[in-house]
């Protein structure tokens, strides 16, 4: 099954983190939003590809840099949330 989606320039069920790094990668080799043959593709939303493939271009093509991105945004969102409570509510604990 594998090799007949290759030859289409299609890749095996796999998980999401893969196919973000995948496609970051090759953003960060200046490949643009391709899939392995070449061929552009819209397959993810591309934000979060482009920004953690201009991560990847900086700091280098590792999951800790995806790790940090994550984190980076989920801190950002909480402490956002927080602040959205904290306006809808009426305190002034902001």
């Amino acid at each position: 099954m594998t090799s007949r989606l290759q030859k289409r320039g299609e890749s095996p069920p796999c998980s999401d983190g893969i196919h973000y790094h995948q496609y970051a990668a090759r953003v960060a080799q200046g490949l643009g939003y391709t899939k392995a043959n070449g061929e552009p593709t819209a397959y993810l939303p591309p934000g979060y590809i482009y920004t953690l493939g201009a991560l990847y271009r900086v700091f280098g093509e590792s999951p800790v840099v995806a790790w940090t991105l994550n984190l980076v945004l989920a801190v950002g969102s909480m402490a956002l949330l927080y602040v959205l409570a904290m306006m809808l509510s009426g305190s002034n604990r902001v």
